[in-house]
């Protein structure tokens, strides 16, 4: 028997409002649980070469600090002064992507460091990047189809 408070409209109404709460909150719950997740790796080494960023996780605005160093035995060629791109989550260039440029050498032992300031500057009005996860790629000389180094962070805020 339902109750002499409400009537049997609002005890319907309630229900249709409970079953559809319940659906959103599934749905929710499901997209959460279904997005691509990425690790945040803030070094990747290989054959002594290190890609390394200061940090995995920066406030909006914070300035990104990228740092390439040599430790193995021989010189490396990197194929411009800017050898990297940096990627969204979905794959998109947001910076610096194709930097024109003769190419650097860099001998064993020695860091070169880049400092990226979170502007989408692949954008036609260059503005803060959204909060996300960026993946940082370094482009060794003769190896322009795919990166030699990744580091991943995340921009929160």
């Amino acid at each position: 028997m339902i109750s002499k408070r409400f009537s049997k409209r609002t005890v319907f109404v309630l229900l249709v409002f409970f079953v559809a709460l319940v659906g959103v909150i599934g749905a929710y719950a499901y997209l959460l649980n279904n997005q691509p997740s990425v690790e945040l790796v803030r070094m990747d080494v290989s054959d002594g070469l290190i890609l390394e960023v200061d940090k995995t996780v920066y406030e909006r605005g914070e300035n990104v600090t990228i740092t390439f160093t040599n430790n193995s035995t021989e010189t490396v060629g990197l194929s411009t002064p800017v050898p990297f791109a940096i990627r969204d989550q979905e794959g998109n260039d947001v910076a610096p992507g194709a930097v024109i440029g003769r190419a650097v050498y860099l001998p064993p032992g020695e860091s070169l460091t880049w400092v990226w300031d979170q502007y989408n500057h692949r954008s036609l009005s260059p503005d803060l990047v959204p909060p996300g996860i960026y993946t940082v790629e370094l482009y060794k000389l003769l190896a322009p189809l795919e990166a030699d180094l990744r580091v991943s962070f995340k921009i929160v805020g």
